[in-house]
């Protein structure tokens, strides 16, 4: 059958794996397939250079990232409708082919110097039906498993990503073309070996996942979405009016380098040090690589370092879309292919549309200083939006943060009292103490003890101090 009932089971535990220090939440052979779809991010990659380069018709308006999203839409579209899910494991091997021969006829293309309007258009229409297609499965995929597994491997298939970039960057067309060609075998083979792995016990969700986004309360992650679609739109702006100089290829080197570096620095402060991953902290880094951008090319719009910070914070908004997006299907009594299919395209590259008609209806070509200042505008009221303390921010990736059952604190208040004895805590650090061990955060001590959020990171950094812990996750271990 085509389509099939949605099934989703939420009551499996995760076991971490431990490799050189680190607590991977999958086993290797788990890890090594599930991360698959840097290949599909490699291919994408190659795919939009190549078509650019070689001036495929109707760019920007007309691109695989658009039909990408179309394809997408469509097939979340059909899922709603019939409550159901479409089965498309059953066209991996088809969808495959497909992509090799996409891969084939554009290096032919391109090789053969073939100008023809009806080659240019059928190849992206079939290449982004084929990426929009395998994307859904891969999302599929993580929305079904841990956030804590999602999160380790998109952070290892970014890295990857970088690096085989890297690689293609610097190999001659012929030889970069044939290994191109085999990243979509690589990533079948990826998706096979998946359901050979027995997910239910090492990538299943955390016994503590629950539906939270449901018929009625959706609107809830409207704030977020359009955040991130703001985001994408200042990017896209960026892009096409700051001039670069595109033929230097260090400067695509350095690009990927830092895409490459970000992923570790990410991968490293959850899964090394194990701390938490604040969905609104993480969009600083956007602002301020997209501010420096601004900065840099009103002062110095020649400069080589602008394309890299392009790159770099393309990279992270598409990261950030996805872990976003894969947070919400697995919390959602919706299909992953509708989450996806409604969120992540019109998040992404419906902002960048919305960047190309904000472009296109303000007329500028070039980055001047009062536009510049308006950009600079429209991100900080944006990181003001997504600053905020609302709940429904606080709540993405709260998977990925310790937690204690309720069942849990009365006994956690018994240690905490004793430790607390223990190490000489006041009473009002009792009482932080306490609240820190259940995984509170700061703005909720603050708000339950009627304390300013300055005044709970003293007394935190006290008890740490007293405690000789470093953070909150060595802290709830020491309670246990």
């Amino acid at each position: 059958m085509i389509f099939s009932r949605n099934v989703t089971n939420h009551e499996h535990t995760a076991e971490n794996t431990a490799v050189g220090g680190i607590n991977l939440p999958l086993p290797l052979p788990a890890f090594f397939y599930c991360s698959g779809i840097w290949t599909v991010f490699s291919w994408v990659y190659w795919y939009n250079n190549v078509s650019t380069a070689f001036g495929v018709p109707l760019q920007p308006f007309v691109s695989i990232a658009g039909v990408m999203f179309l394809v997408q839409l469509i097939i979340g579209a059909v899922c709603l409708r019939y409550a159901g899910t479409i089965a498309l494991e059953r066209f991996d091997l088809p969808i495959t082919v497909m992509m090799c021969v996409c891969t084939g006829s554009m290096a032919a293309q391109s090789f053969l110097g073939i100008t023809s309007t009806v080659w240019s258009f059928g190849n992206l229409i079939f290449a982004g039906i084929c990426a929009g297609i395998m994307y859904l499965r891969w999302g599929e995929l993580f929305a079904r498993m841990d956030i804590r597994a999602t999160t380790a491997c998109l952070l290892t298939a970014y890295l990857i990503s970088a690096l085989f970039k890297i690689i293609l960057d610097i190999l001659p067309p012929l030889a970069e073309a044939v290994i191109v060609f085999m990243l979509p075998i690589v990533s079948f083979i990826s998706l096979v070996h998946v359901p050979m792995l027995d997910l239910e016990v090492c990538c299943a969700p955390l016994k503590t996942s629950a539906v939270i986004y449901k018929k009625g309360n959706y609107s809830v992650l409207f704030k977020a979405t359009v955040c991130i679609m703001v985001l994408c739109a200042v990017r896209q702006v960026l892009t096409l009016i700051v001039p670069t100089i595109s033929n230097e290829l260090s400067e695509a080197l350095i690009g990927h380098l830092i895409e490459g570096t970000l992923a570790i620095i990410i991968f490293a402060w959850v899964f090394v040090f194990h701390l938490a991953l604040d969905f609104s902290k993480l969009w600083r880094i956007v602002f301020l690589i997209l501010t420096t951008v601004i900065l840099v090319a009103s002062l110095a719009p020649l400069s080589p370092w602008v394309s890299p910070l392009l790159v770099s914070a393309t990279s992270l908004i598409w990261m950030y879309a996805w872990l976003f997006t894969c947070d919400v299907a697995h919390h959602c009594d919706q299909h992953p292919y509708v989450v996806f299919g409604f969120m992540f395209g019109p998040m992404y590259t419906g902002g960048s549309y919305l960047g190309l008609i904000a472009l296109q209806v303000s007329g500028q070509t070039a980055l001047e200083p009062s536009y510049g200042i308006v950009l600079i505008w429209i991100l900080g009221a944006v990181l003001a939006l997504i600053e905020s303390s609302s709940p429904d921010i606080r709540r993405i990736f709260a998977d990925l943060h310790p937690r204690i059952t309720p069942e849990e604190f009365v006994s956690v208040d018994t240690r905490c009292e004793k430790l607390g004895q223990e190490a000489g805590l006041s009473a009002r650090e009792l009482e932080v103490f306490k609240l820190l061990a259940k995984g509170r955060s700061r703005a909720f001590i603050a708000e339950e003890l009627f304390l300013s959020e300055n005044t709970v990171r003293g007394h935190t950094s006290r008890i740490y101090a007293k405690l000789n812990v470093h953070n909150k996750d060595e802290l709830q271990r020491l309670v246990g």
